[in-house]
């Protein structure tokens, strides 16, 4: 699990990078397929990665970043 600020500032980045992938909300078979595709790409990185789920990429922008709410 990502620190709050951390999380923050990954959303911030507004792309994906080695280290961040973001997977859009997929029925259920299919997102569990790509994130174990992705969490085994990140096994090869160093540091690993991190996945943020239900923000979509478009042309390889971070989309809808704004409706994402963080509850404490």
């Amino acid at each position: 699990m990502v620190a709050l600020g951390r999380f923050i500032a990954l959303l911030q980045l507004e792309r994906e990078e080695l280290f961040l992938e973001c997977k859009a909300s997929l029925p259920g078979g299919e997102l569990k397929q790509k994130i174990a595709k992705t969490a085994m790409g990140m096994a090869n990185i160093r540091d690993g990665g991190t996945i943020i789920i239900g923000v979509p990429i478009i042309r390889g922008v971070l989309c809808e970043v704004s409706k994402v709410r963080i509850a404490n």
